[in-house]
């Protein structure tokens, strides 16, 4: 028998939500607890962020409050250093997007597909559990003829 075992929800939006858990199949099921987390989101233009390249604003409904940057060079990089052990970004996809690089500590552990042929605001890609601590992001973009960043929430540790 495991005992403690947990299942994360992916990053949800600001405001009220209802969880369900529902027994589905077999004999017994439990429910231990719940937590919720209340990670800090730092916005695109938040000073933290750290943009090298010709990155643009965009400033419009959709976004994350509105404002994102985005890139239209291959190579134009997005760095944030955090104290955490994991971190959730969010994004656009979009039909002029393409790939974008994720390094964590200065390994390439993702490569991030920002296409999609509808416009999907506020999309998000969670990283793998980290070892607690400080750690720098750095997001490229790797091919397309955009990408881009609209923030980043970060999660302490598990």
């Amino acid at each position: 028998m495991t005992r403690q075992k947990t299942w994360t929800s992916p990053v949800l939006s600001a405001g009220t939500h209802t969880v369900r858990f529902e027994h589905a199949s077999g004999a017994v099921t439990d429910v231990d607890g719940i937590r919720i987390i209340d990670a800090p989101t730092y916005d695109d233009p938040d000073t933290a962020w750290t943009y090298t390249g010709a990155w643009a604003t965009y400033n419009g409904s959709g976004p994350y409050n509105n404002t994102l940057h985005y890139s239209a060079a291959l190579e134009d990089y997005a760095t944030f250093t955090f104290e955490g052990s994991k971190f959730s970004l969010t994004y656009t996809k979009n039909a002029y997007r393409g790939n974008l690089d994720v390094y964590i500590d200065d390994d390439m552990v993702y490569t991030l597909n920002e296409y999609s042929y509808t416009t999907m605001w506020q999309q998000t890609w969670t990283s793998s559990t980290l070892s607690d601590g400080v750690h720098t992001v750095k997001f490229e973009h790797a091919s397309g003829t955009y990408v881009d960043i609209d923030a980043i929430q970060i999660f302490g540790p598990p």
